[in-house]
């Protein structure tokens, strides 16, 4: 079995059953329906923002739930996921972005500040997905409710797909 199929395995194996439980809020989320979730994701991701196999999706935000879907949504897509880590400077997610290339950067509010400091200069001006908020049209939570959450195909992945691209500080 591939990693792209994990999650679809089990939602099919114990629909039911808790996949994972938000420590902030509570919520509790089976394989079923954190499944469901990673499809609607893999539809904005493929669909919206035009990702597919090889391309990289950046992450900078604290821990929270859809770090979770974006894994399993890259996953699924055979896309590499870039996690970046939120205490890093503007310039540092910068080099980063700009070294990695990916299709679009989704990012919690509570790093709004290092954001908006891409702009300046400019350091990466590439496609911004807020992870939080309603009113913006372009923020995640408006772009799920655009999709629906059929299975997607995971064709042409297999053991060899790379499935993260994690940059760290180089220390031991």
């Amino acid at each position: 079995m591939i990693h792209g199929n994990w999650l679809a395995k089990w939602a099919r194996f114990a629909p039911e059953k808790i996949a994972i439980i938000e420590s902030e809020t509570g919520e509790r989320h089976s394989y079923a329906s954190l499944d469901a979730r990673a499809n609607r994701t893999a539809r904005v991701l493929r669909d919206q923002l035009g990702v597919r196999a090889g391309d990289r999706v950046a992450v900078l935000a604290q821990n929270r739930i859809e770090q979770v879907l974006l894994y399993f949504t890259t996953a699924k897509l055979g896309a590499i996921m870039v996690p970046i880590n939120w205490r890093l400077s503007a310039d540092e997610v910068a080099y980063i972005l700009r070294d990695s290339e990916p299709r679009a950067l989704f990012w919690g509010q509570e790093l709004a500040d290092t954001v908006d400091a891409l702009d300046e200069g400019p350091l990466w001006l590439g496609t911004r997905v807020a992870l939080d908020g309603t009113s913006d049209d372009q923020c995640f939570t408006m772009r799920m409710e655009r999709v629906e959450d059929s299975p997607i195909e995971t064709e042409g992945i297999d053991e060899s797909t790379p499935l993260l691209l994690l940059y760290t500080s180089g220390t031991t």
